[in-house]
């Protein structure tokens, strides 16, 4: 039934097994799964499915429907032919959530090259860190990933926000600090030094950043 504990047998160590409670998916994902796993057929899957399907897949080892998977991820991102926040945060949180749950880095791959062919890194960055302090390290890493030698697409929301927050006295989130500490600001120094000597976040870097 679908109400049910898997019992799952490493392939690699005969001895060691693990349980899924399949009740962590929607029962619409494990179907899908089970009909894909038993007739090699898979067709059309949604977008609010996906994430469920390829976690089962790859928790299985099923590698072919793995690997049909990020083919149909791909037809996502492919789908896209106006750019919008909304769809690149999908392909995005997908990405992320293969890269840091699943150690699989190709649905990163094919969202960043979306995401650069429309040439909306820096847009997309902007409004993602919006909601900075809820983000995960995971989630910050693959923004830093995707700015690459573009430290300033990071700086702008940074600076905006450390504006605010200097405005108000209210203190300095941990995702903020991470942020500063692990991206290359003595790069757009480098690069842009007339606009970082003016930045209010290259010289918030004396702050003393114990901030509560």
């Amino acid at each position: 039934s679908y109400h049910s504990t898997v019992r799952h047998r490493s392939h690699d160590d005969n001895s060691s097994s693990y349980s899924l409670d399949m009740e962590e998916f929607s029962e619409e994902a494990v179907r899908y799964f089970v009909h894909a796993a038993y007739t090699g057929e898979t067709p059309p899957i949604s977008r609010g499915m996906f994430r469920d399907v390829n976690k089962i897949s790859h928790v299985f080892k099923v590698s072919w429907l793995v690997k049909r998977l990020v083919d149909l991820f791909s037809s996502f991102a492919d789908a896209i032919v106006r750019p919008s926040f909304n769809n690149f945060l999908f392909i995005f949180e997908e990405a992320v959530f293969a890269a840091s749950k699943l150690k699989s880095r190709e649905l990163v791959e094919i969202a960043f090259k979306m995401i650069r062919l429309f040439n909306w890194r820096e847009q997309f960055i902007s409004e993602y860190l919006v909601n900075l302090s809820s983000l995960s390290h995971q989630q910050l890493d693959l923004v830093i990933e995707l700015a690459g030698i573009d430290v300033l697409f990071i700086v702008k929301p940074l600076t905006d926000q450390l504006s605010n927050l200097l405005e108000s006295k209210m203190g300095i989130s941990e995702n903020f600090k991470y942020l500063i500490n692990q991206s290359d600001i003595s790069s757009a120094q480098r690069k842009h030094p007339d606009l970082m000597d003016k930045n209010v976040l290259t010289h918030s870097r004396m702050w003393h950043w114990t901030s509560r």
